[in-house]
């Protein structure tokens, strides 16, 4: 590990423990942070997110430098004879490049993810368009990553059915000779349909002809920050008529809070609750690898400041570099800008297996254009399409908090 990641993690360290050390110095005398102890809080949690951010962009670089040189080891010395070497096949930023130019009509790039080991995070590694634009939207919509929801690739958009356990065998005590009833499970199914998340993006002849502008990267970006934005909106509160049916509006009722009062506002969580929130689910979900709680960032700076009746605080940072934050010692945090602030009746938190919720991305990121859309403004317009769907067929799987009233 390099010398700067080292330093961002004791920089991070030294940041969290000097804003605990604020905040319990308020709960030793009994008192709420002032005005300048809340702003200092808050601009060192801002902080510690930030410094997060840049070492996992770090240790993903890493990562990605080593599987190149692992796939290029005993090659480099190799050299293919002039002679026998073809016309190289086009590069995704020459497709891109002959779709915007009218050489190709349009392009369906595959939208893939693979494991690199057994212990991978399932993260995309982003070497072509359609990776690059997933990094890009998960990067913005956590329900998008497939280090957090289950991924699965189709050709076509025909409707795929996911079975799921409705009812389960169950024992009983038998006395000698007497006739042992069956007990079957029952199941149920759930289908992922493909609904149509499309944008139009346009770019001048001119930003296509210089060579010294990255058409993928920035095409890459813009169509990674659209697609992160509404589509991960739709896979956390979709209604499931028009588009997917999103992980809250599927989740099971878990915990709902108490009124308002002195020490908590309207719709928020005490530390009791999230206790609750977690234990509500049977124990052989929350043994489940891909047992997490999420919630938006609001609801996240509220957990920050918790504490549990021991004094502990449920919010645990990270102190070694490219494992996630915590609540209560062990249970991932994830931070989704879709889900609702606390407030009454809003659903802030989720808590259990979010591996249970299926994300199906059906015949890859299409990609088409039109010179006549605008031809008055010598402006190429741009296509993008990706069909998806999201469902939770477990739903016993994941519960919400839902907030109270004031």
């Amino acid at each position: 590990m390099s010398q700067y990641l080292n330093k961002l993690v004791e920089d991070r360290q030294s940041a969290y423990h000097a804003a605990k050390a604020k905040m319990d110095e308020a709960a030793a005398e009994s008192r709420d942070l002032s005005a300048e102890e809340r702003e200092f809080v808050d601009r060192t949690f801002a902080e510690l997110d930030e410094k997060r951010a840049l070492i996992d962009t770090l240790i993903a670089a890493e990562k990605r430098e080593a599987e190149i040189a692992e796939s290029m080891r005993g090659l480099e010395n190799v050299a293919r004879p002039v002679e026998s070497r073809q016309a190289a096949p086009s590069s995704d930023a020459d497709i891109l490049r002959e779709i915007i130019s009218g050489e190709r009509r349009g392009y369906t790039f595959g939208v893939e993810t693979r494991d690199v080991l057994t212990s991978s995070s399932n993260a995309p590694v982003p070497t072509t368009f359609s990776a690059q634009v997933l990094d890009q939207a998960r990067m913005v919509g956590p329900m998008i990553d497939p280090s957090v929801v289950s991924f699965i690739n189709t050709s076509g958009g025909e409707p795929f059915t996911l079975p799921s356990l409705a009812t389960w065998s169950t024992a009983a005590i038998k006395g000698e000779g007497e006739a042992i009833a069956e007990s079957d499970p029952g199941f149920g199914t759930t289908t992922l349909n493909a609904y149509k998340a499309s944008l139009l993006i346009q770019v001048s002849p001119e930003m296509v002809a210089d060579s010294n502008v990255n058409i993928t990267t920035f095409l890459s970006e813009q169509a990674g920050n659209a697609f992160g934005t509404g589509i991960n909106a739709w896979l956390t509160t979709g209604t499931g008529t028009v588009q997917p049916t999103g992980v809250v509006t599927s989740a099971a009722a878990g915990v709902t809070g108490g009124t308002a009062t002195a020490t908590r506002g309207t719709g928020y969580f005490t530390a009791d609750d999230v206790i609750d929130l977690v234990y509500s689910l049977d124990g052989g979900a929350r043994t489940l690898p891909g047992f997490a709680v999420m919630g938006s960032g609001s609801a996240i700076a509220a957990l920050r400041k918790l504490k549990t009746a021991n004094g502990d605080y449920v919010f645990v940072p990270t102190l070694a570099p490219g494992t996630p934050d915590t609540i209560l010692g062990s249970y991932r945090l994830i931070e989704n800008p879709a889900m609702a602030a606390p407030g009454s009746g809003a659903v802030s938190l989720v808590a259990g297996d979010l591996k249970s919720y299926f994300v199906r991305s059906a015949g890859g990121l299409q990609v088409s254009q039109s010179a006549d859309y605008a031809f008055a403004n010598d402006l190429i317009t741009l296509k993008f399409i990706w069909r998806v769907d999201g469902a939770l067929p477990q739903t016993s799987h994941i519960k919400k908090f839902t907030g109270g009233t004031a």
